[in-house]
């Protein structure tokens, strides 16, 4: 049977058109096919269109890929996007030498898919303006070891084009070399060892890119800890951010607000043109900073002075009454917080509390200052004391750290202790003193014990003194006198 090619039969005159028919052994009545003739015909073409749909292998086409349909029930569709020219050469006068960057896509569908994967997936040309560059592999080994879904960028061998006097602009793209045609080599259980072209378009996009993003909870604090995008749409673009200061992963969104520099800022994120599709952006407002005031509370106290003469209070313990602050307290200060006896009473003072952005607020509360010291109190147990005794020390309720005296002089007594030595003291009665002095506005305190000693001698019974009066008395006479100690 004689085949006429299709491009063929477009130049063909009607009378040119009608010969061929006839000589390929067609029923012509009238230089015109009867209805019967044609019927039969399209029995036979119907019959052998329905033997290849049971029986073959199928392929659809659609512009950038191809789908081969196996006889095993699963499919594979072939994706190819040639998207940059690399130029590799601008020697001349051959023209300058170049290669193109095919991003391709391997998926797989249907039931039965292979484990082992295809046999072979190889790359043959991409025809650009009529020269064929070759990409000869489109995996390592030619063929795919899984059959899962796969995809990534095979680079064609170096074709030349153009000459010195057209040499490509910067920008220059596959469209405008005139890459439409690539072609691939597969094979694979339930599918034949065969060749099939793809038709290349740059003004297609089936599905265009689009993204929405946004932070949820922006202003962020500056200590906050790091924020993801909500990302809705296309995946694979890239974060920015302007101005300069914030400190986002371009890839995953992520901002980290304690390594930023507070302020305002603009994050956009960006899809690149591929496939046919347009570029696409989306840009969301973002804020590191932090404009509130935190919310001070106080509360009043009393305090004692302590014996050292004053006291300190702390900010945060004291009067901080369970201050807030939505990013955090740095500090806490007091307009006052050393009091002494020169305070007594109320006392008026002011909190203020400061965030880590030097954002504050303030607070006041009342210090009652009070002196609550103890009068001092002295005593010596034993007197009167005989000389020969030892040491006598000296019994203190109340402020330490007075100062002891004895009047009249002949007491020996340790100004510090108060201890008294009586071994070395002149026989006789002493008022000891201990007093304290005024310290930092505190009232002064004074204490007085009496004690006396005496020089007992040998019945050391100092009840008895240097002469004692005796009375004697007789039957029928009576002496009067006095007994003189020795």
């Amino acid at each position: 049977m004689t085949r006429i090619p299709l491009q063929n039969i477009k130049q063909m005159t009607h009378k040119s058109l009608f010969d061929k028919i006839s000589s390929a052994g067609w029923t012509v009545v009238n230089r015109f096919l009867t209805w019967s003739e044609l019927f039969k015909r399209f029995q036979i073409v119907f019959l052998l269109l329905l033997f290849l749909i049971l029986f073959g292998n199928h392929d659809t086409s659609a512009q950038n890929s191809v789908t081969v349909t196996s006889t095993d029930g699963y499919s594979v569709t072939i994706e190819l996007n040639p998207s940059m020219v690399n130029v590799t050469s601008s020697y001349c006068p051959s023209g300058y030498n170049y290669n193109v960057s095919i991003p391709y896509k391997v998926t797989f569908s249907g039931a039965n898919i292979p484990a082992g994967g295809l046999y072979t997936l190889l790359g043959s040309y991409l025809r650009c303006s009529g020269t064929d560059t070759g990409f000869p592999i489109l995996y390592a080994g030619g063929h795919v070891n899984n059959g899962t879904n796969q995809m990534g960028t095979q680079t064609t061998y170096t074709g030349s084009k153009g000459n010195c006097t057209n040499y490509p602009a910067p920008g220059v793209t596959p469209e405008n070399l005139g890459c439409n045609v690539a072609r691939i080599q597969i094979a694979g259980p339930g599918i034949s060892d065969q060749i099939r072209d793809i038709t290349i378009s740059y003004n297609t996009c089936p599905s265009p890119p689009s993204a929405t993003i946004s932070y949820a909870g922006s202003p962020f604090c500056p200590n906050s800890p790091d924020v993801t995008v909500s990302l809705t749409g296309t995946t694979g673009g890239t974060f920015t951010a302007t101005p300069l200061g914030l400190s986002i992963d371009a890839m995953s969104g992520t901002i980290k607000p304690s390594i930023s520099t507070p302020g305002d800022y603009t994050v956009s994120y960006d899809i690149a043109a591929a496939g046919g599709c347009p570029a696409a952006k989306s840009t969301t407002a973002v804020s590191v900073r932090d404009n509130t005031a935190p919310t001070a509370k106080c509360q009043d106290i009393t305090v004692q002075i302590p014996m050292a003469g004053d006291i300190t209070i702390n900010a945060a313990i004291d009067i901080n009454n369970g201050s807030t602050d939505n990013c955090g307290i740095a500090s806490y200060s007091l307009s006052k917080s050393v009091f002494t006896c020169s305070n007594l009473g109320p006392n008026s003072v002011t909190l203020t509390v400061t965030d880590g952005s030097s954002n504050s607020s303030t607070c006041s509360a009342t210090v009652t200052v009070q002196d609550n010291n103890i009068p001092p109190i002295i005593s010596y147990a034993g007197s009167p004391v005989c000389k020969s005794n030892p040491d006598v020390t000296v019994s203190l309720t109340g402020i330490a750290g007075g100062t002891f005296t004895a009047a009249p002089m002949g007491l020996s007594i340790d100004a510090m202790s108060g201890t008294i030595k009586p071994s070395i003291s002149t026989p006789g009665d002493y008022t000891v003193s201990y007093d304290i002095a005024a310290l930092n506005g505190c009232s002064s305190g004074k204490a007085t014990a009496k004690i006396t000693i005496y020089n007992c001698g040998i019945t050391n019974d100092p009840s008895i003194s240097t002469h004692v009066p005796v009375k004697i008395m007789r039957q029928h006479c009576r002496l009067t006198g006095s007994l003189q100690k020795t």
